[in-house]
This record gives structure tokens, C-alpha cells and sequence, in this order.
């Protein structure tokens, strides 16, 4: 009986939402003691892809698939052995994915690979990788994440083995004794680096694996991180509740296994009776005359030693048959009498002469009848008559071997044309090769059957896509092209995903590949028509903070100073408050330096002065006294002022929403509903409310503020108000999209470019919108709030760290702020609406 079982707790994150089972993690339990989950123990696999989660997804299902199905199949007895070929044979398969696959579907994954066999852990880990073992209350990190070597990255060498990097991909190997109490956890690696030192060791090493698996979901929660994962394997003192009565315990297979032994042995004479049966020992007499009656012999009493076991006898003679007139009156005739096996041990040696001593043949026990074969017995029956059949075929080989001497018939008792050897019966040659030739016709009809029903099932599916797609393009108003697009992508996913999986759509079909690709371009190329979606699909990085570790919030983009070069750009890092700008070796304003009359705080807004062609950069004071510090870089100079008023705006432990035109400040108070001026040369006197009229518009959801001679206000629900001189102009609904407007906070609007005379307008501007939750930028026309486009990544990934954007409408580059770098991409041109569909106009950039 086993000391422990396990347990195991799971969970995974998938675009921000709980899942109870992973699609990283696959578990493979015995199903019986005989199958070869037993024999080589329980498997946990884990796989994670490097960068890109959304991205590798297949891939990973690709690795974890091939390791279970490889680790198993393996015919080495060693784990480790059977571990390497495996994660050998995953590597090759991701690396010739990758190699058709294009770039922007490549992938690199790591694996953990944890297998528990009686009472030892065997942990394999191909970067990257995390696992963290608890045994005995002392916790090990396989390997050392980043958060306990105070930012040092111990593993970035062994990431250069990544699965699908190479051919030569070589993994590290652990191996432990497991012992109740003992706990493993196996999480993605960016999980890794929310936890600490002592937070790790307190919780796994003293908690239990759901109240483990729980805090870790906690700690992803508060980091808002849309992708993770992570396993806990606990050893549990005791036998697992589902096994405690179970008859393929390891005690009762055992048991089994004594008991077809003893019975293979009966078979073999090699002993006879079952081990729990007691086997007749002969009594020892004493020599008396041929005349005298024999005594029955007294049983044992329970004092005397039992008998010796079975295998313990002294093997006897070859069954002799005994004469009729020994049975009459006894037993049954005709048939055969074995005298009992004698014990080995303590065997007397008679020395004295041989005396004739008659046989009472009625004091020799009957072997009991055998009693009806059980359930095992029967489904094991099989197995053991072609053991005994080919134990049997092996004693007789020499038997066979000796041919005899061929009898030579009498002379003139041959007849002619007679033989007297045995004759064989010939074989029927053609009858066997009609049945095989039958049989390859069926083969290869079924064949063709088969195949023309799985072309008609994907004939099928493919026409309802090419159907709703088409009936899309046709539609004469928005609503009905966004049903019937839902129609196409519900076909998609139902029925011919299905198909994919299955099989029946793959590479190794050329033609039903190639229209299965036709489909989804189709698809997504009206998709894109119908919906405005503009892709980009060359992302360049621009800056990046020192040692790529921080977060960029905010990004502001000048005016280049001479022709054909590119803008100044200025970056904030949030973190740590410093303000950086592209092409300098270090910050040009940081905490603690001295800039004009005041000691800088951690800068936390970043504005561009188009009238003095510099950057103004503000930090503000603790929550006990939040007054905001404006810095005016001048040269190689920074001029300091202080803010009077904003110690009383709200949100006074937040930033607040502000703009700078026309060398003014405005900065918009939540608690007033209003939008302060301070005016261009006296920031320190106090401000002047600029809104006189706003209407019946409630303005307690307000987010950013834009300024391009008109006032533009964002609502966190993505609609924009306009005001001029003071009042309200103009309102823009959010637009009507078919995915929602999920996270709105931050928007760029542009100038309008107008010809020389000053009064030709050349090329409008517009409002660029920053969706984080659904990683898009939407473009919107100042004249009525229309969708111009939605500019997005082909897949998603890539931009599922954006915090601000920057616009240049002369070179038409969008700039956007992602995690620690500023990527660079040429704004698309805006989608043509479907042939048919009706659409508000829009200005043409």
C-alpha cells in the first residue's frame, strides 16, 4: 500500500479569463496497474510559449501532444531515457513547423516535464521553464526567477535552447524523493517573476495546493496579466479515496500474481495444489509385518510445523500406473495415484535395509477438486495456454529434433504408385489467392468511399462559409453584412475547424488545403471591408528604457526643426518617474535633480510647446499636499514654476487629464467639472475657468483632453465632446462597432494641414482613439465622429501592452507606447467599404 498519493490543482488564464484546465498543462494518470501509465508512473507536462502566447498556441498543443504520446511509446525501461527521447521528438516536430511556417507564426516553447513513479520525482525543463519544489519545508526554484536575484536573469543563456530553436535542444534533468508533505508547483515564467524570496517559500512550503493554486491566481489578478498557468502536485499522506477498494492495489496485484504463479506451475509439474492450500505430507511408519493392518494416520495438530510450500518440495517420478487389483474397493479405476511430494527440508536418510511395506491406498489423500475458474482466471486463460503451449514446444525441440529410423517395408509388399510415408495435403493456392485478392478489392472500395464522403462533408462546410461570406458583401446595410459575417465565422469554428481537427483538412491534401486557405482569406478580407479594419504588419522599435525594464506611459513627438529628418521624440518612464529622449545617452530629467528653484519629484506628465519648440515636463506633491511642479526646458536649462490651485484638483492621488496649445496650460479638474487655463507666461498665477456652457452633457466621466484651437473632451465610454470659446459644440457617440469599445483612456488629435493661401484645406486631421482591451487604435473623423478605420495587428499579441500613442500626420507614422519599448508603423490606408453596404462619409486622409 502506498505512504502517499497525489493531488493535483490547475488552472489558466486566457485572455484575462479563469479557466479550471489549461490548455498548457496535460496530466496523465494510470488508467489501470497494467497499462503503461503504471509501468513508467504519472506524467505532468507543461508547456509555455517564449514572447508571444496567442501566438504559439498550436504550438505548444503540438510539443505537449507529441511529449505524452512519445514518452509513452518509448520501449526503454529507464524514465530518463524515455524523457530525453521524447522532448527529442517534440523538438523535431516544433522545428519542422517552424520551418514552413512564415515568421509571424513561428514560435518558441519550453517544457517542464514532471514524473512521479512510487516514491521518486523525475523533473525534465527545456527554457523557458519554472517549477519550484517544497520537500521537507525546504524550497527549491528550478531555475532561479528573476524577482529572488534582485533583476539579474540567471537563465537568459539557457533560453537559447528553446524547443523549435534548434535540432540540438538539450534539457536538464532533476530527480528527487517524493515524500508526503512534499509539494511541486509548475507555472508560466512570467508568473515566476511576481514572487518573491520569503512570499514563495511561506506559501508553498506551508500551504495546501488549492490555497497555493488560489494565491497565485491572486497574484496574476493584481497584475492584470491576460496569460498564465500553473499546476501544484501535493503528496497527500494515505492511499488515494478512489483506489482504497479497488482490487488493482498494488497488495492485491500481488496477490493475483502469487496465485497465477502456483497456477502456472500446477500446469508445468512443477508442484501441485495453490499456495493456501495445504499439501498431505505422508506419515513416517514404522516397518511392521506385510500381514498387519495399516493405521489411518492422526492429523496435525496445530502445534506441529506446517508443511513447507510448493516450491520447497522434492520433485518425484513420472506418473506409474498402478495395477487394477490396487483399487478394488478404492478410488476409481483405471486411473493414477502420485505419491505425495516429500518436504526437503529435514529429510531422514533411512540407512537400514529396504523392507516391502503395503500400501494402505485409502490413507492416501484425494486431491480436492479445483474450484470454478474466477473472472481473471477467464480473461487471463488465453495468455497462459500459449505460455504453456510454448514451454511445451521448448521441452520437446530435442524430441523433435531426433528424427527415427525409417521402417523398411517387407519385400514384395510395395505396391506401385503406393507410398508409405504420411502423405500432406496440398495447399490450395488459388482458393488463397482469390480470398486475398477479395480482400484487397474491399480495401480498396471501402477506400474510395471514404474518401468521397469526407469531400463531400468538406465541400459542404466550406460552401456554407463562401455562402455567408458572399452574402455579406452583397448586404445593403451594415446590420445585415455583421449577421452574416457571425453566420460565416460560426461556420468556421463549428464546422469546419471540426474538419481540421479531424484531419480531413490538411497539408497532405493539396487541393482541399488550398481552398480551405482561399476560404479564410476570403473571409477575412471582407471581414476587413465591412468592419474598416486596417492591419499593420511591420512594427518597429524605435527606443527602448535601459535595460528593458520599466513601463513607457507616456510618448510625445515635436516638430523637427529641419527638413527630411525625423522628430524629436520624449518618453516617459512611469516607474521610475524619469523622462528620456531619443538619441541621448541617458535622462534628461530625472527624481532628485535640481531644475530651476525646486527639487524634482518623479515626473509624471510629458507635453510638447509648440511656441518655444521644447518639451514642458510637471510632477506633482505627495497626497498631503498635491501641487503640481511645471519644468520649461530651455536649452541645456530647465525653468521651474509651481502650480497654484492644483493642491485642491481631483483626483489629488491621480494624474490629471491635460493639454498645452497656444503656449496656455489647461488641466481638468474631476471634483469641478471644469477645465482650468493657466495663461502663457503667468503659470503662477492662478487659473481661470475656461467653460462657461457645457449644457445638459454630464461631465463626471472625462479621461484626456485633446486641443487643436477647438477643446476636445474623452468619456472613459469613447464618446468625445467639442468646445469652442467655452462651449458646447459638438457631441460624437461612441462609435458602433462590431467588438465593442472595451478600455478607453487616452486619445491624439490631429491638426488640419491647410494650403499656402491659409484658407484651402488640404488634409483634414483626425482622432486617433487607443482601446487597450481589445489592442486597436480607432480612427474617427473630426467633422461628425464617423469611423474612418481600426488600425489593429493581424493577430493578437504583439500590442497587448499599450499606454499611449503619438501621431505624424506629415510622414503618416503612428508611434505607440508598448510595455518598454516605442513601436513604429506606417498608418494604413483606409479600408473600401463592401460593394453594396452603405457607410457615413468620411473625409479622405
Amino acid at each position: 500500500m502506498s505512504k502517499f498519493h497525489t493531488a493535483i490543482t490547475q488552472w489558466g488564464l486566457i485572455s484575462g479569463i479563469r479557466q479550471a484546465h489549461s490548455d498548457m498543462i496535460v496530466v496523465n494518470g494510470p488508467r489501470s496497474p497494467f497499462s503503461p501509465e503504471a509501468r513508467k508512473g504519472q506524467l505532468v507536462v507543461v508547456v509555455e510559449a517564449e514572447g508571444d502566447v496567442s501566438r504559439g498556441r498550436q504550438a505548444c498543443t503540438t510539443v505537449a501532444e507529441t511529449i505524452c504520446e512519445a514518452f509513452y511509446a518509448d520501449g526503454s525501461t529507464s524514465i530518463t531515457s524515455s524523457l530525453r527521447h521524447a522532448l527529442k521528438a517534440a523538438n523535431a516536430a516544433l522545428y519542422q513547423h517552424n520551418f514552413h511556417a512564415p515568421p509571424h507564426k513561428r514560435a518558441r516553447v519550453g517544457a517542464t516535464c514532471a514524473v512521479v513513479h512510487g516514491s521518486d520525482l523525475y523533473l525534465t525543463q527545456v527554457p523557458p521553464a519554472q517549477a519550484f519544489f517544497a520537500h521537507t519545508s525546504k524550497l527549491r526554484a528550478l531555475p532561479v526567477p528573476t524577482s529572488w536575484t534582485n533583476g539579474v536573469d540567471t537563465s537568459a543563456i539557457d533560453r537559447q535552447g528553446a524547443l523549435g530553436t534548434s535540432l540540438g535542444s538539450e534539457p536538464e534533468f532533476s530527480r528527487s524523493v517524493l515524500k508526503p508533505g512534499d509539494t511541486l508547483v509548475i507555472c508560466a515564467s512570467n508568473l515566476a517573476r511576481l514572487l518573491g524570496r520569503e512570499q514563495a517559500e511561506q506559501l508553498i512550503c506551508y500551504s495546501d495546493g488549492p490555497t497555493i493554486a488560489e494565491h497565485l491566481y491572486n497574484l496574476c489578478r493584481a497584475a492584470s496579466l491576460p496569460e498564465a498557468h500553473a499546476i501544484v502536485i501535493e503528496a497527500v499522506p494515505g492511499p488515494a479515496p478512489d483506489d482504497r477498494d479497488s482490487s488493482f492495489t498494488p497488495a492485491a496485484v500481488v496477490d493475483r500474481s502469487k496465485q497465477v504463479v502456483e497456477r502456472w506451475n500446477g500446469l508445468l509439474g512443477r508442484g501441485v495444489g495453490r499456495q493456501h492450500e495445504p499439501v498431505p505430507v505422508a506419515p513416517q511408519l514404522p516397518p511392521v509385518a506385510a500381514a498387519a493392518p495399516v493405521a489411518a494416520p492422526a492429523a496435525p495438530s496445530p502445534q506441529e510445523p506446517r508443511p513447507a510450500p510448493v516450491m520447497d518440495m522434492i520433485p518425484v517420478a513420472d506418473d506409474v500406473p498402478l495395477p487394477p487389483s490396487a483399487f478394488i474397493g478404492e478410488g476409481e479405476y483405471g486411473g493414477f495415484v502420485r505419491p505425495p511430494a516429500v518436504p526437503r527440508r529435514n529429510q531422514p536418510v533411512d540407512l537400514s535395509d529396504n523392507h516391502g511395506t503395503p500400501v494402505d491406498f485409502a490413507a492416501i489423500p484425494r486431491k480436492p477438486s479445483a474450484p470454478p475458474p474466477t473472472v481473471g482466471e477467464r480473461l487471463t486463460m488465453p495468455v497462459r495456454t500459449a505460455f504453456v503451449s510454448l514451454m511445451s514446444g521448448a521441452a520437446n525441440v530435442p524430441r523433435r529434433t531426433a528424427r527415427p529410423a525409417e521402417g523398411v517395408p517387407a519385400a514384395g509388399l510395395r505396391l506401385k504408385g503406393l507410398s508409405y510415408r504420411k502423405q500432406r495435403p496440398r495447399l490450395p493456392w488459388l482458393n488463397i489467392f482469390l480470398l486475398f485478392g477479395v480482400v484487397a478489392l474491399l480495401i480498396v472500395v471501402g477506400m474510395q468511399q471514404n474518401r468521397r464522403r469526407d469531400q463531400t462533408t468538406v465541400d459542404a462546410a466550406l460552401n456554407k462559409v463562401q455562402t455567408a461570406v458572399a452574402a455579406a458583401r452583397r448586404a445593403s446595410d451594415a446590420n445585415s453584412a455583421q449577421s452574416q459575417l457571425v453566420a460565416a465565422e460560426a461556420a468556421l469554428k463549428d464546422d469546419v475547424e471540426v474538419l481540421v481537427q479531424t484531419g480531413m483538412i490538411t497539408t497532405t491534401k493539396p487541393l482541399i488545403w488550398s481552398r480551405y486557405r482561399q476560404v479564410l482569406s476570403s473571409y477575412d478580407e471582407a471581414m476587413a471591408a465591412i468592419n474598416r479594419i486596417g492591419f499593420v504588419d511591420e512594427l518597429e522599435t524605435v527606443a527602448t528604457l535601459p535595460g528593458g525594464q520599466g513601463l513607457i506611459s507616456r510618448i510625445v513627438i515635436g516638430t523637427a526643426t529641419i527638413s527630411d529628418t525625423e522628430p524629436p521624440l520624449f518618453f516617459l518612464d512611469r516607474s521610475s518617474g524619469v523622462l528620456f529622449q531619443r538619441g541621448q545617452p541617458g535622462p534628461i530629467l530625472r527624481p532628485d535633480q535640481e531644475a530651476g528653484s525646486f527639487v524634482t519629484k518623479s515626473v509624471r506628465e510629458v507635453l510638447w510647446r509648440a511656441e518655444n519648440q521644447d518639451v514642458i515636463a510637471l510632477d506633482r506633491g505627495d497626497p498631503t499636499f498635491p501641487i503640481y511642479h511645471v519644468y520649461l526646458r530651455a536649452g541645456d536649462t530647465w525653468l521651474s514654476n509651481q502650480l497654484n490651485q492644483t493642491e485642491h484638483m481631483q483626483p489629488s492621488e491621480g494624474d490629471l487629464p491635460m493639454a498645452a496649445f497656444g503656449g496656455h496650460l489647461y488641466m481638468w479638474d474631476k471634483e469641478a467639472k471644469q477645465l482650468w487655463k493657466y495663461a502663457s507666461g503667468m503659470y503662477a498665477d492662478l487659473p481661470t475657468a475656461w467653460i462657461t456652457n457645457a449644457g445638459n452633457v454630464a461631465l463626471d466621466q472625462v479621461v484626456d483632453v485633446q486641443i487643436d484651437g477647438s477643446v476636445y473632451l474623452l468619456n472613459r465610454d469613447g464618446s468625445v465632446l467639442v468646445f469652442e470659446a467655452g462651449a458646447l459644440t459638438k457631441q460624437f457617440p461612441p462609435p458602433a462597432l462590431a467588438v465593442p469599445i472595451g478600455n478607453v483612456n487616452r486619445f491624439v488629435v490631429t491638426y488640419d494641414e491647410y494650403a499656402e493661401d491659409g484658407i484651402t484645406l488640404k488634409r483634414p486631421g483626425f482622432i486617433y482613439m487607443l482601446d487597450l482591451r481589445n489592442e486597436r487604435v480607432l480612427q474617427l473623423s473630426k467633422v461628425d465622429g464617423s469611423l474612418v478605420q481600426q488600425i489593429q495587428a493581424r493577430i493578437r499579441g504583439p500590442l497587448n501592452q499599450m499606454t499611449d500613442l503619438a501621431v505624424d500626420e506629415a510622414s503618416r507614422t503612428l508611434y505607440l507606447a508598448n510595455g518598454s519599448r516605442v513601436l513604429r508603423t506606417k498608418l494604413p490606408e483606409p479600408p473600401q467599404p463592401a460593394a453594396g453596404a452603405t457607410t457615413t462619409a468620411t473625409p479622405e486622409p
